[in-house]
């Protein structure tokens, strides 16, 4: 592929953009770690020694190594939460710096930068998969495009390509989409396409092969688990289902989402699409525009009820792999056709204007860290080692997510130095009498029924003579 020379300078910036995550990774880590999912699965691992891949997401393996090692060797707990809230970006660095230092794909690296920041707020600290998975995405394209540039044997370019895209794919089933989408847009765009016409056809096969094998494993083998009804919707709508898909809340509260908070972006995919018209790159053009119509209307058929009422960090995770979409035209045409050195400027904006968004989305999880030392410290206090707080509207609202709340408030008490750990989860109304009966050494577990949990002396300790209390928030933080 030819290089413009000033696209490895926007490289080596969308690096030092990357550069700028990890830090701001490990300054909020408790933001990040102490968490919903995120505090599960750190405290799973550490506790129990072992990985916790969820439904085959073999992507997370770039963030759970580190407590999995961390454990091992007997590190600090809060080395380990900064390890495990920065180590992700820095393995998306590392893989922006291969791309850049090593294969020379500046452009697909600005891709992958432009991919973590543009369409990015609330998901920035919340644990989800699907950036780890498309690391690998990402990866597995730089490689294949640089081994196709230097003309090396097809299973050399096979062997990494079947392994970053197996692991890519089962990841999350939205980046299948993102995939499949650049690969094209990469094959029709004539100046980056390496591949002579038989490679294309069987590295093409290999891509169907790693995506087949999500569908085969989500559908058939663990079918009703994960994936599987999310893309059983896929196959069972209708043409209504599609017609309809715009006025949907997902997708409303993602298009009014771009013009208050991704308005950034919005620009970003505008200026790449004018430039294939202008360039009269028209197949590209509608390449991706019905690419963004098909991946709007995935996400309006899995996730039909979601939208004003959804978490926003979560339902903006389900959005990001469309980014790639929205990215590319500007990344592969508007960045090498225009002119002048306005560009260099000009991208580090865009980057600075998105993390100025990023920035202010932490607020809904530094006031749930609030909530959380409130609690745990009228809970020291009062003395009382574990509580149940009863659901309340007013409580849930600001407290943003509460499911884990006995996973989050073990590692936050730990990282205090408490032992045994203050604890406290959140159960309804209708849970209240299950939960006064519970034995004093039981620990209130997520999706299955509390008991006594065998706890890593290391780093954890629970009462077990105290009875477990049940109370509002309001009565635990009074005084």
């Amino acid at each position: 592929m030819t290089q413009d020379p000033r696209s490895k300078k926007l490289a080596f910036i969308s690096l030092g953009a990357m550069l700028v995550l990890v830090a701001g990774s490990a300054w909020f880590y408790k933001e990040k770690a102490l968490f919903t999912d995120t505090a599960y699965v750190l405290f799973n691992i550490i506790n129990n020694g072992q990985l916790a891949i969820q439904f085959n997401r073999y992507g997370a393996l770039i963030a759970q190594g580190v407590p999995y090692l961390g454990q091992m060797l007997h590190m600090p707990l809060k080395t380990m939460l900064i390890m495990y809230a920065a180590w992700p970006y820095l393995c998306y660095s590392i893989v922006a710096g291969v791309l850049i230092l090593r294969y020379r794909q500046y452009n697909l690296a600005i891709l992958m930068a432009l991919f973590y920041v543009l369409f990015v707020s609330q998901s920035f600290y919340w644990g989800s998969e699907i950036p780890q998975g498309m690391a690998f995405l990402f990866l597995m394209m730089g490689t294949a495009l640089h081994m196709g540039n230097r003309n090396v044997g097809l299973w050399k370019i096979a062997v990494p390509f079947v392994f970053c895209g197996v692991v890519a794919m089962f990841t999350h089933f939205t980046i299948m989409v993102a995939g499949v989408y650049l690969w094209v847009y990469l094959l029709l765009d004539k100046g980056s396409w390496p591949f002579t016409r038989q490679r294309t056809i069987l590295l093409s096969i290999l891509l169907l092969a790693c995506i087949a094998s999500k569908f085969v494993y989500s559908l058939v083998i663990a079918k009703g688990t994960g994936d599987g009804p999310f893309l059983k919707n896929v196959f069972t709508c209708s043409i209504r289902d599609i017609y309809h898909m715009f006025s949907t809340p997902v997708v409303r509260t993602f298009l009014y989402r771009c013009i208050t908070v991704y308005w950034v972006g919005t620009i970003v995919f505008l200026s790449g699409m004018i430039r294939l018209f202008q360039r009269r790159k028209y197949i590209l053009a509608t390449w991706t525009m019905l690419s963004v119509l098909g991946y709007m209307c995935v996400v309006s058929l899995t996730f039909t009820e979601w939208g004003e009422t959804a978490s926003v960090f979560h339902i903006e995770s389900e959005w990001l792999c469309m980014s790639v979409l929205l990215i590319t035209p500007f990344a592969f045409d508007f960045l090498r056709a225009a002119k002048g050195g306005y560009l260099l400027l000009l991208l580090p904006l865009i980057f600075i204007a998105r993390f100025v968004y990023i920035y202010q989305a932490v607020a809904p999880f530094e006031t749930h860290l609030q909530m959380q030392a409130r609690a745990l410290g009228s809970m020291k206090q009062k003395g009382i080692r574990k509580v149940a707080i009863v659901w309340t509207a007013t409580f849930s609202k600001p407290y943003v997510a509460d499911w884990a709340a006995q996973y989050e408030t073990m590692l936050s008490s730990a990282l205090d130095g408490d032992s045994p750990q203050y604890n406290y989860c959140v159960v309804r109304e209708e849970d209240t009498l299950r939960i006064k009966a519970l034995k004093p050494a039981a620990f209130a577990m997520a999706f299955t029924t509390p008991a006594p949990l065998q706890l890593n002396r290391q780093y954890f300790r629970m009462d077990t003579v105290q009875d477990w209390k049940v109370m509002t928030y309001e009565e635990l933080t009074e005084k």
